[in-house]
């Protein structure tokens, strides 16, 4: 039996149109916003072009009633605004509003020097005080700012006949490396980027790349796939087919079959020795006691291998039923080449394909109490000992992607994976899925680059 929250299905090889209705595919009259940090009505009602009243008539919102990070609303009017990245404009025109995220060394006279506006222009539109400190990371808008190097970043663009991409440097990233990963040039890097023959290039910044519109990704992993759940195409592949240990993103599928007994996410359930013997990560101790919602949120945000135990085992199954059923399952949903050991991912005998996993982390997104655990940077958990709070394996969570759903993974034998639903502006849900990548943040790095190269094929 399906968990009745499911918004999608899965349709032999495909997903059905008509069960993943994308941000952008809703009238034009409405736009979908998820709420994020530093979000407010005022804010909204400027950014989409509406009233305040508006968005509370819609979303049944009172007077003092306060928006929650993650929550979705209606924006009556409004006209379409896709997630920004650092220096990304939100309109166009000389009253454009650019959104400038915080680096190490930022300052309101520079932002104002370098967007063309003022120090006070950007104090008061973003609250701030005259001694109110940045923080890195921090979204500030930028009132008629223009974008840094836009004329550069164009001229560039043009001359290698293709469109621009923001790379987040990474470790052993340089200029050369990376011109010739986007099949661009040392010189158009740095025009666009205002940088000098001697600047060095940090890790963590975002440069913006003109690129060669028909570069293809090389990816640093043993296979790769960008699927479109929408369409059930395969837009970009790499040994997608190959079957490979998945690790912890075992996970995702534990969490599937879980939630099919329709638990009682507050029953409380105590830990078994047996659970948290050689769990290699866990934040659980034997004979603690706590909700089997916690439990799901160890499993899925700290990738907790104890909690996954304890699910399996508490389950209407049991611990080898459950395993069992988690095979089932993946039979009911034609992934062919998936076969699961253990609940947790620390058996390597846990593989899939990239095609696989892709299906499979778009069929999880659709359960929206998975989905929503998925989407949380942090939880904390409340045991009859302690309370704990933890974070989510899944970097991509700090970064201005629009992540619907996502799950790592990592044993020796398996390397360094990622999957990952993400709504893309002008594109929709895509599934990027990353198998033994070569390190930690070369998991996270290609799914990035796999995500700047879609974008960029829908350019027009």
């Amino acid at each position: 039996m399906e968990h009745a929250t499911h918004s999608l299905e899965l349709r032999t090889s495909f997903y059905s149109r008509e069960t993943f209705q994308p941000e952008s595919q809703l009238t034009s009259d409405t736009v979908v916003h998820r709420v994020r940090r530093g979000d407010n009505l005022s804010r909204l009602a400027r950014q989409y072009g509406t009233t305040v009243e508006a968005i509370q008539s819609v979303n049944g919102l009172g007077g003092r009633t306060l928006l929650r990070i993650g929550q979705r609303l209606e924006i009556p009017g409004g006209t379409n605004s896709n997630s920004t990245i650092a220096g990304q404009a939100t309109g166009t025109g000389p009253s454009a509003t650019v959104v400038h995220r915080v680096n190490r060394g930022d300052n309101l006279s520079r932002l104002a020097q370098r967007y063309g506006t003022t120090v006070r222009a950007i104090q008061s539109a973003n609250g701030l005080g005259s001694r109110t400190l940045l923080r890195i990371g921090q979204r500030l808008e930028i009132p008629g700012g223009r974008q840094p190097s836009s004329q550069a970043a164009s001229q560039a663009a043009n001359a290698t006949g293709g469109t621009t991409i923001v790379h987040r440097v990474s470790r052993g990233d340089n200029l050369s490396r990376l011109a010739r990963r986007y099949a661009s040039s040392i010189r158009a890097i740095q025009s666009v980027n205002g940088l000098g023959s001697r600047t060095l290039i940090r890790v963590g910044q975002h440069l913006t790349i003109p690129t060669d519109g028909k570069w293809v990704p090389q990816v640093r992993a043993e296979a790769a796939i960008i699927y479109d759940p929408i369409k059930g195409e395969v837009l970009w592949e790499d040994n997608s087919n190959a079957l490979r240990s998945i690790a912890s993103i075992t996970k995702v599928m534990t969490a599937v079959v879980f939630f099919e007994s329709l638990p009682d996410l507050e029953k409380i359930v105590q830990v078994e020795r047996s659970d948290v013997r050689r769990a290699s990560t866990t934040y659980l101790r034997n004979r603690e006691e706590l909700k089997v919602g916690d439990l799901l949120h160890l499993a899925l945000v700290a990738s907790d291998n104890a909690a996954a135990r304890v699910l399996a085992r508490i389950s209407i199954w049991g611990s080898e039923g459950f395993v069992q059923r988690m095979n089932e399952k993946a039979s009911a949903l034609g992934l062919s080449g998936t076969t699961f050991a253990d609940p947790s991912g620390l058996d390597p005998l846990n593989v899939s394909s990239a095609l696989d996993v892709s299906r499979l982390i778009v069929y999880a997104s659709g359960n929206e109490e998975i989905s929503s655990i998925m989407q949380k940077r942090y939880h904390r958990i409340q045991t009859n000992r302690r309370s704990v709070r933890v974070r989510n394996t899944n970097r991509l969570l700090a970064d201005d992607l629009d992540i619907l759903g996502g799950k790592t993974g990592f044993i020796r034998k398996a390397g360094y994976c990622l999957a990952t639903l993400i709504n893309l502006p002008n594109v929709g849900p895509v599934a990027v899925v990353v198998l033994g990548a070569w390190s930690n943040s070369d998991r996270f790095n290609e799914t990035h680059l796999l995500a700047n190269w879609v974008s960029t094929q829908f350019v027009e």
